[in-house]
């Protein structure tokens, strides 16, 4: 008996398909001020989990990139960093939303064309109908 061996390491949905995701929705919740904390919960709200160990290096990054940045607010209990998405951040959200569309649609093209593929059993691999000749 011959067992499919799973070749994705544990996390990579997460880890790898869904960070420049993360990113993505990150700098589009960010266009409204907040902290990290309420992000994640938003995120979450969202079915978005991302972990505070994932989320406060990517802050980081995308503040290092110029596309986010934050600061101090001290007017509550403890002092909070508060982030918000820079103009840039906003000029490269314009770019990406689009592009990320036309991406969901084009894959669900294939997916779909996939799907039809597998669905219709009378077709032989090289596409014909069994009996049909080229």
């Amino acid at each position: 008996m011959c067992r499919s061996k799973n070749v994705l390491p544990p996390r990579f949905p997460q880890d790898e398909f869904t960070h420049g995701l993360s990113q993505l929705a990150v700098l589009t919740l960010l266009v409204d001020a907040q902290h990290g904390y309420n992000l994640m919960r938003v995120l979450k709200s969202h079915g978005i989990r991302i972990e505070s160990g994932t989320l406060y290096p990517m802050l980081r990054r995308l503040e290092a990139k110029g596309l986010l940045k934050s600061a101090w607010d001290t007017a509550g209990p403890r002092p909070r960093k508060v982030y918000v998405t820079t103009e840039q951040g906003r000029t490269v959200l314009e770019q990406l939303v689009p592009l990320w569309r036309g991406f969901i649609e084009a894959t669900q093209k294939v997916f779909d064309n996939t799907e039809d593929a597998h669905t219709d059993d009378s077709h032989t691999k090289d596409g014909h109908k069994e009996g049909e000749h080229k």
